[in-house]
């Protein structure tokens, strides 16, 4: 069972992913990558993670792989909008969650995402939050992360998928856009 999913910077400045596996580092790279990084790891080693293709940190456009060893591939949010797209996480049923940048001309917007088998469901929280992010999910599909509230500030909270909820559920507009129903602590 892998332990430990990271990155390392060589000499020349190039961040490289790694797990440690069995006792044993793996190095992780990608031909389509100028710098790696893993984010998440499953008991598979089946990986997720980001990559950039190069230029000054903070700048270059980030996206999101997914794969095991020797066969990533990258993990990209389909949108019209320029978007940076950030893994954080991989169950065992090789669910990605993380969450997508969205550039617009006037501000950026920062939704969480649950990606399964090259289907991506954004999860937006409409007037419940201004930002968000799915930084972990279980083999359930149950969804761990933070938002931050208008009224509430940066707040942690669930996302359960309806499915495993008893009985009916009433959900609020912005909930019925997405399969969850979200929980919140301060």
């Amino acid at each position: 069972m892998p332990a430990v999913a990271v990155d390392y910077v060589d000499s020349s400045g190039k961040v490289h992913g790694f797990f440690l596996i069995g006792g044993e580092f793996k190095s992780v790279d990608a031909s389509f990558a100028a710098n790696l990084s893993v984010t998440g790891i499953n008991d598979h080693a089946q990986m997720t993670g980001v990559y950039d293709l190069g230029g000054p940190l903070g700048v270059a456009a980030t996206s999101g792989f997914t794969g095991s060893l020797g066969s990533l591939t990258p993990l990209i949010y389909p949108s019209t909008l320029p978007t940076s797209t950030l893994p954080n996480s991989l169950n065992n049923r090789n669910e990605v969650t993380g969450q997508v940048m969205f550039q617009h001309p006037d501000f950026l917007q920062q939704d969480p995402f649950i990606e399964g088998g090259g289907n991506f469901v954004g999860i937006s929280g409409g007037e419940l939050f201004s930002a968000a992010a799915a930084l972990g999910n279980n083999d359930a599909g149950i969804l761990v992360g933070w938002a931050q509230n208008p009224d509430l500030g940066a707040i942690g909270g669930i996302a359960i998928p309806s499915a495993l909820l008893p009985g009916p559920q009433s959900q609020t507009p912005a909930q019925l856009a997405f399969p969850f129903q979200l929980h919140s602590w301060k």
